[in-house]
């Protein structure tokens, strides 16, 4: 395994506290194979059933949704060293969703089932890498509960501005950027491109929020 590769598999969290050895010595057993993708490319489709989870290594993702009319919109972003794919894996059930790339990407996949189901000699890293994956699982609820939050708020505005300020709390900044171009952002928080850019306009002339491009700063207290 390129040495390169195994950097930034440290900085992923679902190799934390587990030594380079060690993520050296885990990976024959789980499986690990490197693959690149272009931009808009489909890693899983909707309705696969996968038995592997991928660690973004370069690029970032798309979890998308179709509705029945063929609408899409935008469930999640993943960015370099997150992992996708547990929650289906898990469950062998069909996906729901899409993931798509974003942009140029390079992605290691593991074998799920070897990630739960440690051999038979059960060391106490492999230990380590499941604690670290239910905390992963804990983190993805509380992620999903924020959109479920956004996506109750009955206006634009409401949406737009929830998910600014939670954006503003977890950088703890009041100055951040955001993973999304207009119509991304606008598939996030499930409303019409037009209608977003009117409210966006409206509350930087109100001097609610100012932004350039991605970039983000909330002038007011919410």
């Amino acid at each position: 395994m390129d040495n390169r590769y195994i950097s930034e598999l440290e900085k992923s969290k679902i190799f934390t506290n587990i030594s380079r050895e060690n993520i050296i010595a885990l990976l024959p057993c789980l499986k690990a194979k490197v693959s690149f993708f272009e931009k808009d490319q489909t890693i899983f489709h909707h309705g696969d059933l996968i038995n592997k989870v991928g660690i973004i290594l370069s690029g970032s993702l798309l979890i998308e949704s179709l509705d029945f009319w063929g609408n899409s919109s935008i469930i999640k972003n993943l960015s370099k060293y997150e992992m996708f794919g547990e929650i289906y894996a898990f469950e062998k059930k069909p996906l729901e969703t899409s993931i798509i790339t974003n942009n140029k990407s390079t992605i290691m996949f593991l074998n799920f089932d070897k990630i739960i189901n440690p051999c038979s000699i059960a060391c106490g890293f492999h230990t380590t890498l499941i604690i670290n994956l239910l905390q992963i699982f804990a983190n993805k609820a509380f992620t999903m509960n924020k959109k479920v939050e956004i996506l109750s708020k009955r206006t634009t505005e409401d949406k737009l501005l929830t998910y600014l300020n939670s954006l503003s709390l977890q950088k703890n900044s009041k100055s951040f950027s955001i993973p999304f171009n207009r119509q991304e952002l606008a598939n996030f928080l499930v409303v019409n491109r037009s209608a977003l850019s009117k409210e966006l306009m409206r509350l930087k002339k109100e001097q609610i929020i100012d932004y350039n491009k991605n970039s983000f700063k909330l002038l007011k207290e919410f």
